[in-house]
């Protein structure tokens, strides 16, 4: 086991011992994928789950990414807002890979960008292995050919590619049987 993936399961280890469940067999209700209506949804409260595939943490606020097979949207913890413990363990606890649902107030940021500011957060998969560097990605084909789930998680060209093949796919079945 590499150094990476110990200290994550040292994390999950860690998260047990305080009475915290790393991997939920349930998560609060999802209201909205990351980019369905969540741009039409400015100043109402939503509720959106995904993996974490970026995180910056500034002292009292941190910004993360959150995405799932709608796309990638930008979260805004805040401690004030949050709490002390909440945003404590948001800070210690979470890190890139993991699953979370999130609820929260949308607004736009200063660059109108859509974003989430988080009122409550749920832990629901704490992920054990990292994710593929973020510049770079998989850029060996061998490789992605061999580990494609890590591909369509790194690149949204090629998960794209895999929705609209398998539309066509469906699409054609569809024909050929009426």
């Amino acid at each position: 086991m590499d150094e990476i993936t110990a200290h994550k399961v040292q994390k999950i280890r860690d998260l047990r011992s305080r009475g915290v469940d790393p991997f939920p067999a349930r998560g609060p209700a999802r209201t909205l994928g990351a980019r369905e209506g969540v741009d039409g949804a400015r100043e109402r409260t939503v509720a959106v789950a995904g993996r974490l595939v970026q995180i910056r943490q500034m002292g009292k606020a941190s910004f993360a990414h959150l995405q799932d097979e709608t796309g990638k949207l930008q979260l805004y913890f805040k401690k004030d807002i949050l709490g002390e413990a909440p945003y404590q363990s948001f800070k210690d606890d979470l890190s890139v890979g993991d699953f979370i649902a999130v609820e929260g107030r949308v607004f736009k940021t200063k660059t109108n960008e859509t974003t989430v500011e988080v009122a409550r957060f749920t832990l629901l998969a704490k992920a054990i292995r990292p994710l593929p560097e973020k510049w770079h990605g998989l850029t060996d084909t061998e490789e992605r050919h061999r580990r494609r789930h890590l591909d369509l998680i790194s690149n949204p060209e090629v998960r794209q590619t895999f929705a609209d093949r398998s539309r066509i796919v469906s699409a054609v079945r569809k024909a050929l049987s009426d």
